[in-house]
């Protein structure tokens, strides 16, 4: 999965912690481009888990 490396690094390793294969990473974009550029949702994998990111 394409991305900020590091965000999905620590997401994962939250996860690994409390046991779960399934989690969530969630980008706030504060510039100022339209929100129809900002949302978005991707599905993909890291270290074999199921990682959604959002962004808004």
């Amino acid at each position: 999965m394409k991305g900020n490396i590091k965000a999905l690094k620590q997401t994962w390793e939250y996860m690994d912690k409390c046991g779960t294969k399934e989690g969530h990473l969630v980008i706030f974009d504060r510039t100022e481009k339209p929100w129809e550029e900002k949302i978005f949702r991707k599905a993909g994998s890291f270290k074999c888990s199921e990682l959604i990111v959002w962004g808004m």
